[in-house]
């Protein structure tokens, strides 16, 4: 959700290193388990949705932003 609302984010912006570690395991499995379905991907700048209808759907029915 946090990339629906802004991307490209680097690993350390999605996985702070304040966030106690069972909560960082868990964000970097959701960004493993989320790249291997092809609904994230990464550059150099940083991981991003690749599809836009995807992003906008999830703005929608998650975040309340059109």
């Amino acid at each position: 959700m946090v990339l629906a609302r802004r991307q490209p984010q680097t690993e350390a912006e999605l996985i702070p290193a304040l966030l106690p570690k069972s909560k960082q395991s868990a964000r970097r499995r959701a960004l493993a388990n989320l790249g291997e379905r092809w609904l994230l991907k990464s550059d150099a700048s940083g991981y991003f949705i690749p599809y836009d209808c995807f992003r906008r759907w999830i703005r929608l029915n998650y975040l309340g932003e059109s």
